[in-house]
């Protein structure tokens, strides 16, 4: 990991600049600026850490010496496999003796911070029979990094969106023949041979479109219509007119907010930042949008959970919420993500006008036009649960269940 040496040049020489003393390293010298110092006896398996390295490893603010298990159990979850992996390696005679890495430590608090540290070993012994005896390392904070790399690359993946909009292609629908002309980029972007004169039947889009997205693209076809026939001017006498208005306002409100809330997951603020901030992110832009109160109760230990189960968990959490801000006319939501003694639970309850299931608990498949159905069928992929506890006029609680993420064992 060349990279993270060549972001700190004083990092690769700091491993050097550690006393070998035993009984110094309790009393490291810290002349690198911004560089944290620390050092691993591996006869008595204790590591040596300076004030700034200890707090930069959330394990207080003074100069400590603490097992190296203690020091392992700050890892992220999604980093600790290759951390392992690589501090084996280094522990080979025979090898490198060295490592520079970036990875994610997880404070007490639940706070996800990013660490460049590079690890240098020290072996004692006679030739052919070498084995490690010590360990130096330092390591910096690069959270601020991370953050603003985060920020950069959100802008790149728009532009890009933005730059692969000159590729889309074009079809033309006339509503009153019901004839559908595509242009060849169309067929392309379909999979579909072309025709001869370009007219294709409508099922050739729709079969094609997944059936949790087709309700929605075609609400906003309806919306292009009867937008296209306001603006010719055409007359719409009486009651019907009202009546194309009325749904014509309905479209457009719903098919707005469900895009608006849905369209960005925001996967690098997910997996760069955490659960907790990326959830805080979302419903600051939801509540200004939707108009509604949102309160998140999270335990801190939610960031320990492995990356497929906090992209879940946010996932349906934004999914939940568009449901709200579309149809449940509600003024306050409270999100609740919980540590159970067989996994972690999330409840998004909120106090809108309520619907009734089938069953309580169980799930309509007409509701499928809702995004329940997908919400469940993501759920169950993880080995969870999902169920909905709501009754019309009163408040709805979706719940999801999600067992205990795996874990890499430590060295």
């Amino acid at each position: 990991m060349e990279k993270a040496e060549s972001q700190i040049p004083d990092l690769q020489k700091a491993p050097a600049a550690l006393p070998s003393s035993s009984d110094q390293h309790l009393a490291l010298g810290l002349s690198i600026p911004g560089v944290a110092l620390g050092a691993v006896e591996y006869a008595t398996g204790l590591n040596h850490l300076s004030a700034e390295a200890a707090r930069l490893f959330g394990l207080g603010d003074a100069a400590v010496a603490v097992p190296r298990e203690l020091v392992h159990g700050t890892f992220h979850p999604d980093d600790i496999g290759e951390l392992m992996k690589r501090m084996a390696a280094s522990l080979d005679p025979v090898g490198e003796g060295w490592f520079a890495m970036e990875h994610r430590v997880v404070w007490p608090n639940g706070e996800v911070h990013w660490l460049t540290a590079r690890k240098q070993v020290y072996f004692e012994g006679p030739p052919g029979a070498l084995r490690p005896a010590r360990a130096s390392f330092a390591v910096r904070d690069i959270t601020a990094e991370k953050i603003a790399a985060a920020a950069v690359q959100a802008s790149e993946f728009r532009m890009n969106l933005a730059l692969e909009a000159s590729k889309l292609g074009i079809w033309e629908w006339n509503v009153l023949t019901k004839v559908i002309h595509w242009d060849p980029h169309m067929f392309q972007l379909y999979g579909v041979p072309p025709t001869a004169d370009g007219v294709v039947p409508y099922h050739t889009w729709s079969d094609r479109v997944l059936p949790e997205d087709l309700a929605g693209q075609e609400a906003r076809l309806r919306q292009a219509i009867l937008s296209s026939l306001q603006s010719q001017s055409l007359p719409l006498p009486g009651a019907f007119g009202q009546k194309i208005l009325a749904a014509q306002a309905s479209i457009e409100q719903a098919v707005d907010t469900v895009h608006r809330f849905a369209r960005d997951l925001r996967p690098s603020m997910l997996d760069d930042l955490g659960l907790r901030p990326a959830l805080e992110a979302h419903l600051k832009d939801f509540q200004q949008l939707a108009q509604l109160q949102v309160d998140l109760i999270a335990d801190p230990g939610i960031e320990a959970l492995d990356s497929a189960a906090r992209t879940v968990l946010y996932r349906i959490a934004q999914e939940a919420l568009t449901n709200v801000a579309r149809h449940a006319a509600a003024t306050h939501v409270t999100v609740t993500i919980q540590q159970q003694p067989d996994g972690v639970r999330m409840d998004i309850m909120d106090n809108g006008k309520g619907f009734a299931p089938v069953l309580p608990g169980t799930l309509d498949p007409k509701s499928n036009r809702l995004g329940l159905l997908g919400m469940r069928e993501r759920v169950e992929m993880t080995g969870g649960t999902f169920s909905i506890d709501s009754a019309p006029g009163g408040p709805t609680t979706l719940r999801v269940e999600l067992p205990p993420s795996p874990r890499t064992s430590l060295l």
